[in-house]
């Protein structure tokens, strides 16, 4: 399984866990920030993660970088944030890791420096360790305020939670001589704490004031963290600890460059902490299964340096969780991305192995582990696995049932016919003359049009009226094609057999479409009733003709792609000539469809238009395409509508759009608004409550029945019948290319009970005789299930929605041959 971690600031954050032959027990380890929370944003795929590691009883650990506060603070926040039961014990801060220097310096003076503005709570958290004698810098701006002259001693109580009240130690520093110095957290007063830090390195034997006349630093150095950036809610990554500590390296150099400054760091990547973090884990995993086995670790963090390097050079795995921190490692300067770092997708995206142990355990399976195993189907098997399967006489009846009927007409499940009724409480229109798109897939077009006729009814006061869809469906044709045209020369570069050039090659053009294809068709060449330009043929049976053009197009296409590359060397303006062979071949291909299909009014062509109201009078229009769609079609807007998408694989609240996917060169791209399934349904509600019918994509051939017109995840117990249990989730069918949106309809009722969606009526194209005397039904679980897109309008649309449509400048591109590239063709 693979585990996502979403959050606003986070993009396609993913990974998976190893997978091995190891019978080793398994234990995580994870980073915090960036990779569980986002500043104080939890992520919520990391709730989920966490829960289920507690679900399956598998030990795990936090260590991060970040300190300044207790172990059981921080363990008792995230719990919280989680809702899980986090101990002390499974917290590793950056500070943690110096415990053990209790035992040597217990009794010695030592300095705490980072944290809050004067320090006291980091004081707190060293003498919690077991240090007697601790001392921060604003003691000794208390004994002597000209130490740092920028820096005034704080008064009473000044700035603090009364829990964490300043409380100054009252000595003569001019007689307490330091043995250590101790970076528990980001300095919040770089100024005054680096002022101290090196009077003390070049103190004698510690003793503020004074200097050494050997050249021997005066204490010892112990550092926490050295993350020169780290992420925060901020849109970029932050200087931390690193950046002070390189500081006080510098200065150092520059005043002693003789002299090499030694210190301990702490923290990620290095040694001391993982060694630490894996003694806790090895506790951990005797408290949880009595276990003294050494664990499989994994570390899942977002620093390619310190999570990833640090933890596969102590030679545990590593999970790669992509962030913004590792989009910009390689812009900081000390920040230096290892030759070894093994960032790639080998190593970042491992299988879950305890997923995978839970799934062997449900699958209860039969075979011993002494059975055979083969690569090649085994005739001998085969008769045995047949054998046990008629043993069960509901196999039996299956095999005789289904040798002499439909699967589907079958399996077609009563319980969910009669749950399934044509009753609807919330009725945006109805429709009588229902449309037929024939044997073609242009049901893009006449989900577009069926929505738009609504408008143009009302206004001219029609019973029944279609515009042409083959008159769009003609122009669609002609800029499909030249659009292809244009691909083949800007991919001359690219190699036949390459995935995008294959991908092009493979539906030069076709039936299919999405409604921002519609919006460009009609911005262009506007709209005519069906009795300007009538059905033919060809428009209802397209499948020759465009067999025809398309054959056309390839070998116009190889010819622009060799004429690109050759006049490159011959001539001095090649893009002349390749563009004018390229207009050459349109001609051919719009001569062509001209024969097929008939010539079709030019966008400036005036056309009568005759038809009887419900009144029974007759009326004429004399006007043109773009001047039709101008008047009848004004309160419509279709610039002002735009399509939410449900894509779990991809993050919510994001734009999206395909690379390469546009009929008309120039045209408006077609742009998605990724969001929920639940927030599709309301969206849908929210149209209809307002008297209009929504378009949308789906996947019409998932348990669905033509005859009765049902839509329903329960409509076939596929399990029963055949064994077969199904479990992917809409992602997986997604990613696996099991669904996409195949077909485009439009839904113009509801059916809610309660204030909860039941069931939605859907007005289809395959004529009165398919479905419920053309009308489809679908219940809201199908519609969660296999809807992929709803078109909507600005007016109606959620506000945050519309700014992330409108924010064109945060557009993510899909490769062409992603599967939100589906075009609407059934």
């Amino acid at each position: 399984m693979t585990i996502f971690f979403r959050s606003a600031k986070v993009s396609a954050a993913k990974f998976r866990l190893y997978s091995t032959t190891s019978n080793r027990p398994l234990a995580f380890a994870f980073d915090i920030d960036g990779v569980l929370k986002h500043g104080r944003f939890i992520i919520p795929e990391a709730k989920k993660a966490l829960q289920k590691l507690d679900a399956l009883n598998v030990p795990y650990i936090f260590i991060t970088n970040g300190g300044g506060t207790m172990e059981n603070e921080r363990a008792k926040a995230i719990s919280k944030d989680f809702q899980i039961n986090v101990d002390e014990s499974q917290m590793v801060l950056s500070h943690t890791v110096m415990k053990p220097l209790a035992q040597r310096l217990r009794d010695k003076n030592v300095l705490v420096v980072g944290g809050d503005e004067h320090g006291q709570k980091c004081r707190e958290i060293a003498e919690s360790y077991g240090f007697k004698n601790v001392y921060v810098p604003t003691d000794i701006l208390c004994w002597n305020k000209f130490i740092y002259p920028f820096a005034s001693p704080p008064a009473p109580h000044d700035g603090l939670p009364q829990s964490h009240t300043y409380r100054q130690k009252h000595v003569d520093f001019a007689n307490v001589p330091f043995s250590a110095v101790m970076l528990f957290k980001d300095s919040a007063n770089h100024g005054l704490d680096m002022q101290i830090i090196c009077d003390l390195i070049r103190s004698k034997d510690g003793l503020i004031g004074t200097e050494s006349d050997n050249g021997k630093q005066g204490v010892e150095l112990h550092f926490s963290n050295p993350d020169l950036i780290w992420t925060t809610e901020y849109p970029q990554p932050r200087h931390g600890q690193g950046m002070f500590i390189e500081a006080i390296k510098m200065v150092h150099n520059i005043r002693s460059p003789d002299i090499d400054l030694e210190y301990k760091q702490y923290g990620k990547p290095y040694a001391v902490t993982y060694e630490y973090a894996d003694n806790l884990l090895q506790q951990l995993m005797k408290k949880k299964s009595n276990s003294t086995e050494n664990p499989m670790v994994v570390m899942v963090g977002d620093n390619p340096d310190s999570d990833i390097q640090g933890a596969n050079n102590f030679g545990w795995q590593s999970a790669l969780v992509r962030t913004d921190n590792v989009n910009n490692k390689a812009q900081a300067t000390q920040a230096r991305q290892p030759q070894d770092s093994p960032i790639d997708e080998k190593h970042c995206y491992l299988d879950e192995v305890s997923e995978s142990q839970q799934l062997l355990k449900s699958l209860n399976l039969k075979t011993s582990s002494s059975a055979e195993s083969s690569e090649t189907v085994k005739i001998d098997t085969c008769k045995r696995w047949e054998n046990d399967l008629l043993n069960n006489p509901k196999n039996k009846l299956a095999v005789e049932t289904f040798s002499k009927g439909d699967i589907t007409n079958t399996l077609s499940g009563r319980a969910a016919r009669i749950s399934d009724q044509n009753v609807f409480n919330l009725v945006a229109s109805e429709i009588e003359d229902v449309t037929n798109q024939a044997s073609s897939g242009r049901c893009w077009l006449f989900a577009s049009t069926n929505l738009l006729r609504n408008e143009v009814k009302m206004q001219l006061n029609i019973e029944e009226f279609q515009l042409s869809q083959s008159y769009l469906s003609f122009w669609d044709r002609i800029e499909k094609s030249n659009q292809y045209l244009e691909h083949s020369i800007e991919l001359s570069g690219e190699p036949i057999g390459s995935r995008i050039v294959d991908y092009i090659n493979s539906s030069p053009i076709g039936d299919g479409g999405q409604f921002d294809m519609v919006v460009n068709l009609i911005n262009k060449y506007g709209v005519v009733p069906q009795t300007i330009y009538p059905e033919s043929h060809n428009s209802s049976n397209s499948g020759k003709i465009n067999s025809l053009l398309t054959t056309k197009l390839r070998e116009g296409g190889l010819e622009l792609r060799k004429l690109s590359t050759s006049a490159k060397h011959l001539i001095s303006n090649p893009e002349s000539v390749v563009r004018r062979r390229k207009n050459e071949l349109l001609e051919e291909i719009y001569g062509a469809a001209v024969i097929a299909f008939g010539p079709p009014p030019s966008v400036d062509e005036e056309f009568v238009f005759e038809y009887k109201d419900k009144n029974n009078k007759v009326n004429s229009i004399k006007t043109t395409p773009l001047g039709f769609t101008d008047k009848y079609l004004n309160n419509f807007r279709v610039n002002d509508w735009y399509s939410l998408i449900n894509d779990p694989r991809n993050e919510y609240s994001k734009l999206y759009t395909v690379d390469k996917l546009q009929n008309v060169v120039g045209g408006r791209p077609v742009l998605y608004v990724n969001t929920t399934a639940d927030r599709l349904v309301d969206a849908v509600v929210t149209h209809l409550k307002n008297g209009k019918p929504v378009f949308f994509g789906c996947d019409v051939g998932k348990f669905s029945e033509r005859n009765g017109g049902l839509l329903d995840p329960k409509l076939f117990d596929y399990e029963l019948a055949f064994n077969l249990k199904l479990g992917m989730n809409k992602a997986d069918r997604l990613a696996t290319g099991e669904s996409s949106m195949t077909h485009a309809m439009s839904i113009n009722a509801a059916h809610i009970v309660d204030g909860k969606v039941q069931r939605f009526r859907i007005e289809n194209s395959w004529g009165k005789d398919a479905g419920q005397h053309g009308y489809y039904i679908c219940t809201v679980d199908w519609f969660k299930e296999f809807v992929y897109q709803v078109v909507v309008n600005k007016s109606l649309a959620p506000k945050d929605l519309n700014a992330v449509f409108e924010n064109k400048d945060d557009v993510h591109v899909l490769p062409c041959y992603d599967p939100m590239g589906a075009l609407a063709y059934c």
